[in-house]
């Protein structure tokens, strides 16, 4: 049978609300404004559902974009990146 998804839970929003208040920098594209939370291991490939170490501020678009794929976007640390959303560059 397939596991509930714990991002449906009181503790997931709990941990949602906190990640993004600490800090709304979306650690994909390094722009401020993240509006959700990455699972930097993803859920698909083992990672920790509610380890803090394992989240990370992220746009919906930037983590819907990368999916469960880690190499998608330049990495923490890396040059601020262009926006995916942002066809000019």
């Amino acid at each position: 049978t397939k596991k509930p998804d714990p991002r449906r839970t009181k503790q997931w929003q709990a941990i949602r609300r906190q990640i993004l208040a600490a800090d709304d920098t979306c650690h994909i594209c390094h722009h401020p404004g993240a509006d959700s939370v990455d699972h930097l291991v993803p859920l698909s490939k083992g990672g920790e559902p509610f380890d803090p170490d394992n989240l990370a501020p992220a746009h919906k678009i930037c983590n819907s974009r990368r999916s469960d794929n880690p190499q998608a976007f330049p990495q923490a640390g890396d040059a601020r990146a262009p926006l995916p959303w942002d066809l000019s560059r």
